[in-house]
């Protein structure tokens, strides 16, 4: 598990709150593993963005 972080450690990496990460994992936004009830997220994650273009708009990744 030296690869994952847990919500909290991905959080604090990326600058972000528990809250908001968590509601990105489950918005499908940023993938992470569910064990023993607790997330856990690869340290190489990104966290998928959606940015207006005009009226169609996509997903991009971001990286910190």
């Amino acid at each position: 598990m030296d690869d994952y972080l847990t919500v909290e450690e991905y959080a604090n990496m990326v600058g972000a709150s528990y809250f908001t990460i968590i509601g990105y994992i489950r918005n499908d936004r940023l993938e992470a593993e569910k064990i023993a009830g607790r997330y856990f997220i690869k340290k190489d994650a990104k966290i998928k963005i959606r940015v207006p273009d005009g009226i169609n708009s996509e997903f991009v990744e971001i990286e910190k």
